[in-house]
């Protein structure tokens, strides 16, 4: 994406051009509510994990939290949590042009 939109050669392109400026992360004691409400937020599909000392200690991403309703025992009650964790993270974040019309 940053290729097209800047219009450069992507071995060109500086990190620090296209790399986020606010950063999202959880700790190993967050819950996984927690991490579903900051990944909606951010609308973000992984979230890293920091330990006590800030050093990163895990990537938690919307895959673990699938895979972690299908084979929890409870996962009826989850599935809901997952699924508006997934339409949160893929709102637009823009109007569309052509509805704007």
């Amino acid at each position: 994406m940053a290729a097209y939109t800047q219009g450069a050669v992507l071995r060109d392109i500086r990190v620090e051009t296209v790399m986020a400026t606010k950063l999202w992360a959880c700790s190993t004691n967050t819950t996984l509510k927690e991490i579903e409400d900051k990944m909606r937020t951010a609308q973000v599909r992984r979230l890293p994990v920091v330990g006590s000392d800030g050093e990163l200690v895990g990537i938690v991403t919307l895959g673990d939290i699938a895979r972690s309703a299908h084979s929890s025992p409870l996962r009826i009650t989850e599935l809901p949590g997952l699924a508006s964790t997934l339409a949160g993270i893929t709102a637009r974040r823009w109007p569309d042009s052509a509805s704007a019309q």
